[in-house]
C-alpha cells in the first residue's frame, strides 16, 4: 500500500485515513525522539567544551562500594 494509492481513492477511505494517521503519528514520534537526542548531544557537547576550556571543573559522582551477599 502506497501513499499514492491512499490518495487516489484505490483504497477504502477508512483504511486510507488510518494509514495516513499512522504515518503522521510515526513521523511525530520520530521527530520527538530526534529532538530529544539533539538536545542531549548538544548538552553533552556544551559540558565537554566547558570542561576542556577549563571554565568548569569536572565532577565525578559515584556511590561508595557496598559489599553484598550477591558479590562474593
Amino acid at each position: 500500500v502506497t501513499a499514492s494509492q491512499a490518495l487516489s481513492g484505490a483504497l477504502d477511505p477508512g483504511k486510507a485515513a488510518r494509514l495516513v494517521f499512522n504515518d503522521r503519528l510515526d513521523a511525530s514520534v520520530a521527530a520527538v525522539f530526534m529532538i530529544v537526542t539533539v538536545i542531549l548531544v548538544a548538552a553533552c557537547i556544551r559540558e565537554w567544551a566547558l570542561i576542556l576550556a577549563r571554565r568548569k571543573t569536572p565532577v565525578a559522582r559515584e556511590t561508595p562500594f557496598v559489599e553484598t551477599a550477591y558479590a562474593s
